[in-house]
């Protein structure tokens, strides 16, 4: 049985569809590892709660960012024939949040009853532990950062203390799950990512350290998700596919002119642009359609 740490930002991942193939799918898969007893799970307290937090709050970002782009469309001067684009692309993002709402509520349900399964293995927040994760930031050891935290106690902090409680044998090892790469990892001379050293030597045991929980299923124990599942999810708040000129080009060139094809190339950086503090987007807009009728 192979034992497993898993941060919560890999879990938000999942919940909200934020990265590469982290979905119900990868919750599901761990499900199965731990009921054929092929797997225990590591959980300290600490991501526990912090899960249940944060991916609420990220998702109320997440609703927040899709409205601010949605305000921004709705001010843009779309020509009238475009009219039915414009409509598709704001239901599209409520089809954005809507789908991201549901795989949430799905994972954070299937996260329930994994915490309560036999082979997960809880360690409870301690006095010790909260004493020992100051100590740790207090002399700047890793994963304490302290250009994000200038006092009081790092939540990365208290994962590491937490594990530390675990009693692993020196012939054990276990297997690190976090896209924290910053704070817990460092490049060896090949660049393969290892546990920082400085929480590494404090374990007594082997550990390998992996950024995604995709990349731990796939070596660790054989599994692939399946090709439906493998479709790239990009974080919504910064990257948005479907306002690629070529995508718009596709859907409108037929009702488009060549005189008019310039407009359409140039909407991506319009509205892109216009989510970045105000209605910049709204004046170039304004120019394009100036410039496509002379």
């Amino acid at each position: 049985m192979k034992t497993v740490f898993i941060d919560t930002n890999i879990l938000i991942f999942c919940a909200l569809l934020t990265e590469d193939h982290h979905n119900a799918e990868a919750i599901q898969k761990l499900t199965e590892l731990l009921q054929n007893d092929q797997a225990q799970l590591i959980l300290p307290e600490v991501v526990r709660l912090e899960y249940h937090r944060k991916h609420q709050e990220i998702f109320e970002s997440v609703k927040s960012t899709i409205e601010r782009l949605k305000t921004a469309i709705n001010k843009l001067d779309f020509p009238k024939y475009l009219a039915p684009e414009k409509d598709s692309i704001l239901q599209f993002l409520d089809e954005l949040v809507s789908s991201r709402d549901k795989n949430r509520k799905a994972v954070t349900e299937a996260l329930n009853n994994l915490f309560e399964h036999k082979n997960v293995v809880p360690v409870q927040l301690t006095a010790e532990i909260w004493l020992n994760a100051y100590r740790r930031g207090a002399k700047g050891l890793k994963p304490f950062n302290a250009k994000d935290i200038q006092q009081g106690i790092n939540a990365d902090c208290l994962i590491v203390e937490s594990l530390k409680q675990k009693n692993f044998s020196k012939s054990s090892q276990l297997l690190f799950c976090s896209n924290n790469t910053k704070d817990f990892a460092l490049p060896d001379d090949q660049g393969k990512l290892r546990l920082h050293p400085e929480i590494a030597n404090e374990l007594p045991c082997a550990v390998l350290y992996y950024s995604d929980l995709f990349h731990l299923l796939e070596k660790e124990f054989r599994l692939e998700l399946n090709e439906i599942e493998k479709k790239k999810y990009t974080q919504i708040e910064t990257r948005y596919p479907f306002l690629s000129p070529s995508t718009y080009t596709v859907q409108i060139n037929t009702v488009l002119d060549p005189s008019k094809m310039s407009l359409v190339e140039n909407w991506h950086e319009i509205l892109v642009g216009s989510l970045g503090g105000g209605l910049e987007g709204t004046d170039l807009l304004q120019e394009n359609k100036e410039v496509s009728n002379k």
